[in-house]
């Protein structure tokens, strides 16, 4: 995943870039069906339908990026973007790609995936896919948006909103869960909605806001799935009303817990 993830970082041809998210697709399946039962192979299953099936239309799009420019070489296709008459193939092309995008990143509502597969993984697998699974979709959105930049497409306001709704309702959603896990799933949701919503901005203080989030959530929340995985594996139980005098059994465990949960609140001297 590690090899994979540095491919998609690296790439400058959309053909690669669609070929390395359908590979993590792929892996991060394998790593959620890891427990080898029956819940484990449907969360792995259900998230690669989910996601294969937006990175078809995210596939789609280039195929339409590729009839109007005859080139799949990103740098090209943003120089030229400025150049296209008829715009209509581009924002639809936009449209498919960033659709596809949105399924990786788990927005609203395509974020069903995330809950079903954090419930079952084990919790280093957790860690990764908060830390660095939805994160690709973030840096495809901000790849994306970048290429098509000469395009007369305002997505600014919409997905704003997206993000803006993505992060209350999973901040709902974290709010009525009673299993340690779920909550840190549903709380992921919520802080992919304040990253979008920092990234769709068009003030560069903003922007960069959203950008250094993406780093600080990858950290705190990938410190909180690790700290609870000890946790569950030491109370047999991931029911939160259930885990009781965790300072006193794992005081070290519950200082990093501690840590990682005022950086989520964004308190003063964390990188929340």
């Amino acid at each position: 995943l590690e090899g994979v993830f540095l491919g998609l970082l690296q790439t400058n041809d959309l053909f690669n870039m669609f070929v390395f998210v359908e590979l993590t697709t792929i892996i991060v399946a394998i790593l959620i069906a890891f427990k080898k039962f029956g819940e484990s192979f449907r969360a792995a299953i259900y998230y690669l339908l989910l996601n294969t099936s937006g990175v078809l239309a995210f596939l789609i799009g280039i195929i339409l990026l590729y009839n109007v420019f005859g080139t799949i070489n990103i740098k090209l296709i943003t120089d030229l973007m400025s150049t296209v008459q008829d715009e209509t193939v581009i924002k639809l092309a936009y449209v498919l790609m960033i659709g596809g995008i949105s399924v990786k990143a788990a927005l609203f509502p395509v974020f069903t995936w995330l809950p079903k597969a954090h419930g079952v993984s084990q919790s280093a697998i957790s860690a990764l896919l908060s830390g660095l699974v939805v994160k690709a979709g973030l840096y495809l959105f901000i790849r994306m948006n970048d290429m098509f930049s000469g395009a007369n497409i305002d997505y600014h306001e919409l997905f704003f909103f997206i993000g803006a709704f993505t992060a209350t309702l999973g901040v709902m959603f974290a709010l009525s869960q009673k299993d340690i896990k779920q909550i840190l799933a549903y709380h992921t949701i919520s802080q992919i909605g304040i990253v979008m919503m920092g990234l769709s901005s068009q003030d560069a203080t903003t922007f960069y806001g959203g950008l250094m989030h993406i780093f600080n959530h990858a950290m705190f929340k990938s410190l909180l799935f690790l700290a609870a995985g000890v946790i569950v594996k030491i109370y047999k139980t991931k029911k939160v009303k259930d885990i009781r005098g965790v300072f006193k059994a794992m005081p070290i465990v519950s200082i990093f817990m501690i840590i990682g949960m005022l950086s989520i609140s964004g308190a003063p001297f964390f990188n929340g």
